[in-house]
């Protein structure tokens, strides 16, 4: 069973490669697919309530707006940091 991040295209064009049986492949490959998307939407299924009122409620919004701030104050600082040493190399002779 293929892990959520593995990447499939390697995967596919590896079997290919080996010359795998296609009948097999793809019967292996489909019930693979079924069995994760099936363990997926029951999780949903049982959770998926929950999941979502703990993303709606005040406490994670806070959490999330605040990382918000940190990413576009760290984006600023990271501009000018680059644009000070970018601009210093262009004042100083060569």
């Amino acid at each position: 069973m293929l892990p959520p991040p593995f990447p499939l295209t390697p995967f596919i064009l590896t079997c290919g490669a080996l010359a795998v049986d296609r009948t097999r492949f793809f019967l292996t490959f489909g019930a693979v697919r079924i069995l994760r998307f099936g363990a997926e939407a029951a999780l949903a299924r049982i959770y998926g309530r929950r999941i979502l009122r703990v993303l709606q409620s005040g406490p994670f919004q806070m959490v999330v707006a605040g990382f918000i701030v940190l990413a576009l104050a760290g984006t600023v600082v990271s501009a000018v940091l680059l644009w000070r040493s970018t601009h210093d190399r262009r004042l100083r002779p060569a």
